[in-house]
């Protein structure tokens, strides 16, 4: 279902789910067909893969790039594409994720550090504060003079949330001790400080000097059959883009957009729209001011309405400033239509009121008749 209540899409299994699903960043989801079959569909509903695990599981979570499968005394670890990653050979008695260390609590009480890597323990301190409480089937949170509660399983994301933790989000039933909450998602200046401290040298100029460098990174984003493919190959792969067709807003070095050609800007855009996911979202936004190409412009609108999610409404201002800059472009007025109606039934409430107001002021400044058809059939959808 979408946060505005619509069916987005249903997936027929042969038996109930033998635990609740685990839900990662990316919105793939991973559920326990029966105690020892993992299956893996992405945010859309598409099946992507299915293993037999090797331990009879009694509780999952994915963590990023990981799925971690907990049995009775081992724990087995897989990536996002559903190849075993390695096993660790003890259950936790408790787990609390804090970006980006795994604390493990083994069942003598004792805490370690997780290398997600080596999949190997180093004794750790807690990084819980005094008072925390386990019950058998709560969580009890003491932090900061409050009391954080929820399902057994939440304290992952409890400790980061604070007073989100009384968001509805939290409130409705999300367990964001198995999703990471878009709520607490890295920001983009986060993320580009992060990105930047890991790539070291600018992209563009290396780019620049050897095309066929760049040809070779679009070919093989261009490849990868699957999401989980593309993000176990490389998880910031939006923020490469965003380094390569960006400015001084990224790279420290005098470069300009304008120097990469026109058709690598074009499938640079077109992978993005494609595996278009939260993270892309914002790489999208910000490529959506810089762009000066209508026809990108209209892929950018694509990519947002194919992710759908508009928590912040930015998605929709977005089409609206770009249909106002292209006033008199057909691709991007029809894709505004098009993208403006899909972020409203994803969303629903006041998505669907600005949907309509933005009609209205198109149908005022673009008696244009293909505009006006379109908008009268997808008014007609709602």
């Amino acid at each position: 279902m979408s946060p505005g209540g619509r069916e987005l899409w249903r997936f027929p299994l042969e038996s109930a789910p033998v635990l609740p699903p685990a839900v990662d960043s990316y919105g793939t989801i991973y559920l326990m067909s029966d105690s020892r079959t993992l299956m893996c569909l992405d945010r859309t509903g598409r099946f992507v893969w299915k293993k037999t695990v090797d331990i009879s599981a009694v509780n999952l979570y994915a963590l990023y790039d990981r799925i971690l499968v907990i049995g009775h005394d081992s724990t087995t670890v897989y990536y996002t594409d559903g190849e075993l990653a390695g096993q660790i050979k003890e259950a936790p008695l408790h787990l609390l994720f804090l970006d980006p260390y795994l604390y493990w609590q083994k069942p003598d009480g004792s805490w370690n550090l997780v290398d997600m890597d080596t999949l190997e323990l180093s004794p750790a301190e807690t990084v819980l504060p005094p008072g925390t409480l386990y019950p058998e089937d709560h969580i009890l949170v003491s932090y900061e003079n409050k009391i954080i509660s929820g399902r057994k399983d939440w304290f992952m994301e409890a400790m980061e949330a604070g007073e989100d933790a009384y968001h509805p989000y939290y409130q409705s039933g999300s367990n964001p001790g198995r999703s990471r909450s878009i709520n607490i998602l890295p920001g983009q200046s986060q993320r580009l400080s992060r990105f930047k401290e890991k790539s070291g040298s600018p992209l563009l100029p290396l780019l620049q000097i050897d095309s066929q460098f760049l040809s070779q990174i679009l070919k093989t984003y261009e490849s990868v059959k699957s999401f989980q493919e593309l993000i176990r190959m490389e998880s910031d792969y939006d923020l490469v883009f965003q380094e390569i067709l960006s400015d001084s807003y990224v790279v420290s070095s005098d470069v300009y957009r304008e120097s990469l050609d026109e058709y690598s800007r074009y499938r640079i855009y077109n992978i993005l729209c494609r595996w278009g996911n939260l993270k892309s979202r914002e790489t999208l936004l910000f490529l959506s001011e810089q762009e000066q190409s209508p026809q990108n412009i209209a892929l950018i609108m694509d990519g947002l309405g194919r992710i759908g999610l508009d928590v912040d409404g930015r998605s929709m201002v977005c089409l609206q400033k770009s249909a106002d800059r292209f006033p008199r472009d057909s691709n991007v007025l029809l894709g505004a239509v098009r993208n403006a109606s899909l972020l409203a039934r994803y969303n629903g409430g006041r998505a669907i009121l600005k949907m309509m107001n933005f009609y209205t002021e198109l149908q005022q400044k673009n008696p244009n008749g293909s505009l006006m058809m379109l908008i009268r059939t997808e008014l007609k959808s709602f």
